[in-house]
């Protein structure tokens, strides 16, 4: 992912679920193969450092598609700091521009 500002910012996880055209769940607190994530809260970037579970589930309806995002975390502090750093409006970003390249058959 790239901020607004140009700050690049690496989502290494771990897929969880899989389910074609129905869920998909993944996590920060793994990093590929299962293996547990190290925590350095010694770090400058450790004021944005949390543990999260993601959940994207998709279910047909007669006139479109619903769409369900939810976001668990491992503590209320992991919930406020993910919530300043705006995901709720960058994922609603994110799902207009899906919606407008499936849209424009991209």
């Amino acid at each position: 992912m790239q901020s607004p500002e140009g700050h690049q910012i690496n989502n290494i996880g771990c897929f969880l679920e899989i389910i074609p055209f129905e869920k998909l769940v993944w996590t920060n607190a793994f990093l590929p193969g299962y293996r547990p994530r190290f925590q350095d809260s010694s770090t400058p970037e450790a004021k944005n450092d949390f543990i999260f579970a993601a959940i994207i589930e998709l279910n047909d309806l007669e006139d479109g598609t619903q769409y369900t995002a939810t976001i668990r975390h491992a503590d209320e502090i992991s919930c406020q700091k993910h919530d300043g750093m705006g995901f709720e409006a960058g994922w609603g970003m994110a799902l207009d521009q899906m919606i407008h390249m499936i849209q424009k058959g991209i």
